[in-house]
């Protein structure tokens, strides 16, 4: 199996939106159970990160849909002979992995506001590299999937403060 392929797997959008259900069900059962003040961090965690996965998902699949922007890469169907198994067969513009990983760093980033957390940052790196190593990704798609998914969590911390 390709080691790209195993690390792409990271920034599966869907992995990231059942990891969000199951963490609101986990908060659901715990928040009772907590005092005022971790009860506030982990409701803002829980926010920030569960809002801005779904919001970051959400972007990426009105932009594929407006822009329309074929992949570098040749789909698997049955009449293809040469072609790559790892090429998705939706859009590519803008990679949906590189913003989700990045959307789900920046939101640990911005829950747990430790430096030392910032080499971490080489997984989301990693994950969007792997978008052009496994050829399904321009580096346009990559760069501004990258940019959205740090920006939304940003976006949403920025309403929270505000809402609150």
């Amino acid at each position: 199996m390709n080691p790209w392929y195993i690390i792409t797997l990271l920034g599966e959008p869907a992995l990231w939106l059942i990891f969000t259900g199951v963490l609101l069900v986990i908060y659901l059962f715990m928040r009772k159970g907590l005092d005022n003040e971790k009860k506030a961090f982990v409701k803002k965690c829980f926010f920030v990160f569960g809002i801005s996965i779904w919001l970051t998902i959400g972007a990426v699949g009105i932009i594929k849909a407006n822009t329309q922007m074929e992949r570098p890469c040749v789909m698997c169907t049955s009449g293809t002979t040469e072609c790559n198994p790892h090429c998705p067969f939706d859009t590519s513009f803008p990679s949906g992995h590189s913003a989700v990983i990045f959307a789900v760093f920046t939101a640990f980033h911005i829950c747990i506001k430790r430096k030392w957390f910032m080499p971490f940052f080489g997984v989301p790196a990693l994950v969007a590299l792997s978008r052009y190593a496994l050829e399904v990704h321009y580096v346009s798609d990559i760069v501004v999937g990258s940019i959205i998914g740090a920006t939304v969590p940003l976006l949403v911390l920025k309403l929270y403060e505000k809402k609150s």
